[in-house]
């Protein structure tokens, strides 16, 4: 990015950020990258260089930085200077038309692709789900379960009406076998953040 430091201006950490070889701009590529599938993404560059006024005229950001080669990406260049890319003279004007065909596209496969994202969550969930219960299972030392689990189950709630007389919230009833006493107390120590404790 040109700068006129020359002329005694200071350069700001921001401009300090965008520069070539800049780590900044680096940790935010390693960060970024991985998320890249998940979403359609069309690069465009400015194919004319900007009047800088006091110092020659030149491409604020170079092709290579402003649309690198990717996986499932698109790019594009627009036939103006920086600060004209995103200033079309009219709905006729290339850049405008590559634009708009973009999210016209994106538009319509967007019904398809939030469905798909949809049922990929959900999988995550119950993956996620079987993994706390068998974990659960091992804890308290119970054979792991042959059956499916669909842990999408919804899990009865109990109301404060419904409880017995004297009987305190979370409290595990005395009368309980000690192994699943200790389940019992490993779940609720579970729902309430806290690291549960050993069981014998």
């Amino acid at each position: 990015m040109a700068t006129p430091v020359s002329m005694g201006m200071k350069k700001s950490d921001l401009v300090l950020a965008l520069e070539q070889e800049s780590e900044t701009l680096q940790n935010i590529t390693d960060y970024f990258e991985p998320l890249m599938r998940h979403f359609r993404i069309f690069f465009f560059w400015e194919t004319e260089r900007t009047n800088l006024k006091l110092l020659r005229a030149d491409y604020i950001v170079t092709v290579d930085s402003a649309a690198p080669v990717r996986d499932n990406t698109e790019r594009a260049g627009i036939a103006a200077d920086h600060s004209g890319m995103v200033k079309f003279e009219d709905p006729t004007s290339y850049g405008f038309q590559v634009v708009v065909s973009a999210l016209v596209r994106y538009c319509d496969d967007a019904p398809a692709a939030i469905a798909r994202r949809l049922e990929e969550a959900e999988a995550a969930v119950r993956r996620e789900r079987k993994r706390e219960a068998l974990g659960i299972v091992r804890h308290c030392g119970l054979p792991a379960p042959s059956a499916k689990i669909t842990p999408l189950q919804p899990i009865p709630t109990v109301s404060a009406s419904s409880r017995l007389p004297g009987a305190k919230r979370d409290r595990v009833p005395e009368s309980t076998s000690g192994s699943f006493r200790g389940c019992v107390r490993y779940i609720i120590d579970r729902g309430r953040g806290k690291k549960p404790q050993a069981t014998s």
